[in-house]
């Protein structure tokens, strides 16, 4: 039984932590046995990983600055795991475990960004970003990116371009299916009469998400369809938001702009939008996108990141931070008629059975892992 330990910063619900969480319940257990440590404390998707039969350990680390006097306590936990590989998982994760394991067992890095800058991040992740690139040609055996974009972007910020391995996000079409009754069921819920269309965006509420454009766009695309709602999920997308909650009453849209919040029915409610949106300036390789196209539901998004590469020819694509733009791609499908709205729901979850689908991302994972554990003799 080969032992890899897995280090990530923090186990939040983003999409990079997600993506680990969907490796790791489809990873080839009768040949690994993998572990997790995480850098930060208990985050909401630990116990989905203890739920995996996978132990965790949390370091309890405070976020905010590069913790440098922590590597004894993860050299100390990985030293107990004794693993055959190392897989890090962001940017804090990188560093920090590389420094802990020295040169003792390969190191794997994982880049979960497509489009990293100064903007976007702390200074302490873009500091640890850059320190990355400087030593990326020391430590780590293989640098996985989340796609085409991410390995442009950071071989650009002077990372080994040779080392950069494109490995894109996979998605469960098993927990991400179309569902007889998900619409009915967020329509009653919302108290909506079934001639409207409701336009689903999932994300967290962070400046690279965009949500100011998001609600620009629905402005301008609601003077032209009375139809159209939008239901916006994730964390800090509540009524609590004042900043959001401003955006939505000065754009008028009370009524029409409907905030959930964190749900732990994500898959229910991609398979109950007529559409699904994504408003981003900057994108790895995004996860709700995917899941929205397994679940057959069409979709509207910028082109942040690889979502350009993911929806293809199955929805629209726009630039960022254009709400005409974005508006239009709206209307256009919401004005298409319900035959083929389904018949472009039902190429998006092809595209992603065929293309993106979790098995055949989880086998790039275990073939890279084979090459690496050579190295390891």
């Amino acid at each position: 039984m080969i032992r890899i330990s897995f280090v990530i910063t923090g186990l939040g619900v983003g999409g990079a932590e997600r993506m680990l969480c969907r490796l790791l319940s489809r990873l080839d257990r009768s040949t690994y046995r993998p572990s997790v440590v995480v850098l930060r404390e208990r985050g909401p998707l630990s116990g989905d990983i203890e739920r995996l039969d996978v132990a965790v350990t949390h370091l309890d680390l405070r976020p905010g600055r590069i913790p440098f006097a922590a590597v004894p306590r993860l050299q100390c936990t990985l030293q107990q795991q004794r693993p055959a590989l190392v897989q890090t998982w962001m940017y804090h994760a990188n560093l920090l475990g590389s420094i802990a394991v020295g040169s003792r067992v390969p190191v794997i890095w994982n880049l979960r960004s497509g489009q990293p800058s100064w903007a976007g991040n702390g200074s302490a992740t873009m500091a640890t970003l850059l320190a990355g690139a400087a030593l990326s040609r020391r430590w780590p055996y293989r640098i996985v990116c989340c796609g085409a974009t991410a390995v442009r972007s950071h071989r650009r910020l002077g990372y080994a371009a040779g080392r950069l391995t494109p490995i894109p996000n996979g998605f469960d079409v098993a927990a991400f299916r179309p569902r007889r009754h998900a619409r009915r069921r967020l329509f009653r819920e919302l108290g909506l009469p079934p001639d409207r269309v409701v336009i689903g965006h999932v994300a967290r509420f962070h400046r690279q998400k965009d949500h100011r454009t998001l609600v620009a766009a629905a402005r301008l695309a609601a003077r032209c369809d009375e139809r159209l709602h939008w239901v916006l999920v994730g964390s800090g997308v509540t009524g609590e938001n004042r900043e959001l909650v401003g955006l939505v009453r000065e754009a008028g849209l009370d009524r029409r702009m409907h905030l959930l919040g964190r749900r732990e029915d994500v898959p229910e409610l991609q398979a109950g939008f007529d559409l699904a949106t994504l408003s981003s300036s900057a994108e790895g390789f995004p996860n709700t996108v995917g899941e929205a196209m397994a679940s057959a539901t069409p979709c509207v998004v910028t082109n942040a990141g690889d979502a350009a590469r993911l929806v293809g020819p199955s929805g629209r694509v726009v630039p960022v931070r254009d709400p005409e733009a974005l508006g239009d791609g709206w209307l256009t499908l919401a004005g298409l008629p319900p035959a083929e709205r389904v018949r472009l729901g039902a190429s998006a979850r092809e595209r992603i059975r065929n293309r993106f689908s979790l098995s055949a991302t989880v086998r790039r994972y275990e073939a890279l892992y084979a090459t690496a554990l050579p190295r390891a003799s």
